[in-house]
Protein backbone atom coordinates (compact mmCIF):
# COMPACT_ATOMS: atom_id res chain seq x y z
CA UNK A 1 0.00 0.00 0.00
CA UNK A 2 1.28 3.39 -0.84
CA UNK A 3 0.81 6.57 1.26
CA UNK A 4 1.56 9.93 -0.25
CA UNK A 5 0.54 13.27 2.24
CA UNK A 6 2.79 15.83 -0.70
CA UNK A 7 5.87 15.75 1.11
CA UNK A 8 6.24 12.62 1.66
CA UNK A 9 5.56 9.34 -0.18
CA UNK A 10 5.98 5.61 1.92
CA UNK A 11 5.09 1.85 0.74
CA UNK A 12 3.91 -0.54 3.44
CA UNK A 13 2.97 -3.67 2.71
CA UNK A 14 1.13 -6.47 5.10
CA UNK A 15 -0.67 -9.37 4.78
CA UNK A 16 -4.49 -10.26 5.23
CA UNK A 17 -5.59 -13.62 6.21
CA UNK A 18 -9.22 -14.38 5.41
CA UNK A 19 -10.18 -17.27 8.02
CA UNK A 20 -11.98 -19.91 7.04
CA UNK A 21 -15.97 -19.76 8.18
CA UNK A 22 -16.68 -23.31 10.58
CA UNK A 23 -18.13 -25.90 8.96
CA UNK A 24 -21.23 -28.14 10.82
CA UNK A 25 -20.72 -31.45 9.21
CA UNK A 26 -22.10 -33.65 11.61
CA UNK A 27 -25.93 -32.25 11.83
CA UNK A 28 -28.26 -32.19 9.10
CA UNK A 29 -31.87 -32.51 8.86
CA UNK A 30 -33.09 -35.48 10.56
CA UNK A 31 -36.62 -37.85 10.66
CA UNK A 32 -37.21 -39.93 13.60
CA UNK A 33 -40.15 -41.53 15.15
CA UNK A 34 -40.83 -40.68 18.75
CA UNK A 35 -42.47 -43.43 19.73
CA UNK A 36 -39.61 -45.86 19.16
CA UNK A 37 -36.49 -43.45 19.72
CA UNK A 38 -37.74 -41.53 23.13
CA UNK A 39 -35.03 -38.71 21.98
CA UNK A 40 -32.39 -38.06 19.84
CA UNK A 41 -28.87 -37.22 20.57
CA UNK A 42 -27.81 -33.58 18.36
CA UNK A 43 -24.02 -33.22 18.07
CA UNK A 44 -22.86 -30.32 16.98
CA UNK A 45 -19.18 -31.40 16.71
CA UNK A 46 -15.83 -29.81 18.52
CA UNK A 47 -16.20 -26.15 18.44
CA UNK A 48 -15.48 -22.96 21.22
CA UNK A 49 -18.66 -22.17 21.90
CA UNK A 50 -22.44 -22.78 20.94
CA UNK A 51 -25.78 -21.27 21.19
CA UNK A 52 -29.10 -23.71 20.85
CA UNK A 53 -32.05 -21.51 20.00
CA UNK A 54 -34.94 -21.50 20.86
CA UNK A 55 -34.00 -23.49 23.73
CA UNK A 56 -31.07 -21.51 24.99
CA UNK A 57 -28.75 -24.58 25.64
CA UNK A 58 -24.75 -23.80 25.11
CA UNK A 59 -23.41 -26.96 25.13
CA UNK A 60 -22.02 -29.12 22.37
CA UNK A 61 -25.14 -31.66 22.43
CA UNK A 62 -28.58 -31.33 23.05
CA UNK A 63 -31.60 -33.94 23.28
CA UNK A 64 -34.56 -33.58 21.56
CA UNK A 65 -37.88 -35.23 22.44
CA UNK A 66 -39.90 -33.75 20.07
CA UNK A 67 -40.29 -32.31 16.18
CA UNK A 68 -38.77 -29.18 15.90
CA UNK A 69 -36.74 -27.06 14.11
CA UNK A 70 -33.64 -26.11 15.83
CA UNK A 71 -30.76 -22.55 14.63
CA UNK A 72 -27.37 -23.23 15.89
CA UNK A 73 -24.68 -21.05 16.35
CA UNK A 74 -21.38 -21.78 16.76
CA UNK A 75 -17.98 -20.30 17.02
CA UNK A 76 -14.52 -21.83 16.21
CA UNK A 77 -11.35 -20.39 17.93
CA UNK A 78 -10.84 -17.96 15.03
CA UNK A 79 -13.41 -16.55 16.83
CA UNK A 80 -15.93 -16.98 13.58
CA UNK A 81 -19.02 -18.20 13.47
CA UNK A 82 -21.44 -19.70 11.69
CA UNK A 83 -25.35 -20.10 11.96
CA UNK A 84 -27.01 -23.91 10.60
CA UNK A 85 -30.80 -24.49 10.54
CA UNK A 86 -31.41 -28.02 11.96
CA UNK A 87 -35.02 -29.46 11.19
CA UNK A 88 -36.01 -32.86 13.57
CA UNK A 89 -38.91 -34.28 11.83
CA UNK A 90 -41.41 -36.95 13.26
CA UNK A 91 -42.45 -39.52 10.92
CA UNK A 92 -43.93 -42.85 12.25
CA UNK A 93 -44.96 -45.81 10.03
CA UNK A 94 -48.35 -47.15 10.24
CA UNK A 95 -48.83 -49.97 12.19
CA UNK A 96 -51.08 -52.53 14.01
CA UNK A 97 -50.56 -54.60 17.30
CA UNK A 98 -53.05 -57.26 18.33
CA UNK A 99 -52.28 -58.90 21.35
CA UNK A 100 -52.35 -62.90 21.13
CA UNK A 101 -54.06 -63.33 25.05
CA UNK A 102 -56.30 -61.76 26.77
CA UNK A 103 -57.97 -62.40 30.41
CA UNK A 104 -61.66 -61.40 30.99
CA UNK A 105 -61.69 -62.13 34.46
CA UNK A 106 -62.45 -59.06 36.41
CA UNK A 107 -59.23 -58.50 38.08
CA UNK A 108 -59.36 -55.16 36.04
CA UNK A 109 -56.06 -56.46 34.10
CA UNK A 110 -56.56 -56.95 30.47
CA UNK A 111 -59.99 -57.58 30.89
CA UNK A 112 -60.62 -56.17 27.28
CA UNK A 113 -58.92 -56.76 24.15
CA UNK A 114 -57.56 -53.70 22.91
CA UNK A 115 -55.96 -53.41 18.97
CA UNK A 116 -53.16 -51.12 19.18
CA UNK A 117 -52.70 -48.72 15.82
CA UNK A 118 -50.48 -45.87 15.07
CA UNK A 119 -51.55 -43.44 12.06
CA UNK A 120 -54.52 -46.08 10.72
CA UNK A 121 -57.67 -44.10 9.82
CA UNK A 122 -60.23 -46.90 10.75
CA UNK A 123 -60.77 -50.75 11.29
CA UNK A 124 -63.24 -53.29 11.88
CA UNK A 125 -62.16 -56.41 13.65
CA UNK A 126 -64.05 -59.70 13.77
CA UNK A 127 -63.70 -62.54 16.05
CA UNK A 128 -64.80 -66.14 15.41
CA UNK A 129 -65.05 -69.18 17.56
CA UNK A 130 -63.39 -72.79 16.32
CA UNK A 131 -66.59 -73.06 14.53
CA UNK A 132 -66.45 -70.26 12.41
CA UNK A 133 -69.25 -69.09 14.14
CA UNK A 134 -68.95 -64.88 14.99
CA UNK A 135 -68.82 -63.86 18.26
CA UNK A 136 -68.00 -60.36 18.40
CA UNK A 137 -67.56 -57.09 15.56
CA UNK A 138 -65.93 -54.04 16.93
CA UNK A 139 -64.18 -50.95 15.32
CA UNK A 140 -61.94 -47.96 16.32
CA UNK A 141 -65.27 -46.01 17.23
CA UNK A 142 -66.88 -49.20 19.22
CA UNK A 143 -66.40 -50.66 22.48
CA UNK A 144 -63.25 -53.34 23.12
CA UNK A 145 -64.19 -57.45 23.08
CA UNK A 146 -64.83 -58.09 27.00
CA UNK A 147 -65.23 -62.37 26.09
CA UNK A 148 -68.14 -62.09 28.00
CA UNK A 149 -69.57 -63.93 25.07
CA UNK A 150 -67.27 -66.50 24.77
CA UNK A 151 -65.57 -69.48 26.17
CA UNK A 152 -61.98 -70.21 27.06
CA UNK A 153 -60.80 -70.64 23.54
CA UNK A 154 -58.40 -69.77 20.38
CA UNK A 155 -60.49 -67.75 18.62
CA UNK A 156 -59.44 -66.48 15.34
CA UNK A 157 -59.22 -62.47 14.52
CA UNK A 158 -59.95 -60.59 11.06
CA UNK A 159 -58.62 -57.47 11.18
CA UNK A 160 -59.52 -54.93 7.87
CA UNK A 161 -58.18 -51.74 8.85
CA UNK A 162 -57.26 -48.80 6.43
CA UNK A 163 -54.39 -45.99 5.62
CA UNK A 164 -54.61 -43.09 4.36
CA UNK A 165 -54.26 -43.49 -0.05
CA UNK A 166 -53.81 -47.01 0.48
CA UNK A 167 -56.20 -50.26 -0.10
CA UNK A 168 -57.90 -51.64 2.41
CA UNK A 169 -55.20 -54.26 4.30
CA UNK A 170 -55.78 -57.45 5.69
CA UNK A 171 -54.59 -58.53 9.27
CA UNK A 172 -55.66 -62.73 10.31
CA UNK A 173 -54.70 -64.01 13.02
CA UNK A 174 -55.32 -66.20 16.76
CA UNK A 175 -56.32 -64.80 20.17
CA UNK A 176 -56.88 -66.88 22.98
CA UNK A 177 -59.20 -66.29 25.52
CA UNK A 178 -57.86 -67.37 29.28
CA UNK A 179 -60.13 -66.81 32.78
Amino acid sequence: MQVNNNTCAGIEIFNITQKPLPVIASLGDTTVCFDEVKQLLLDAGQFTSYLWQPTGETTRTIYSSQASVYMLTVTDTNQCSLTKLIAVMETCPENVWIPNAFTPNGDGINDELHIGTRAIDSYALFIYNRWGHPVFKGSNNGPAWNGNDAPNDVHTYLLQYNIKNKPTQVLKGTITLIR
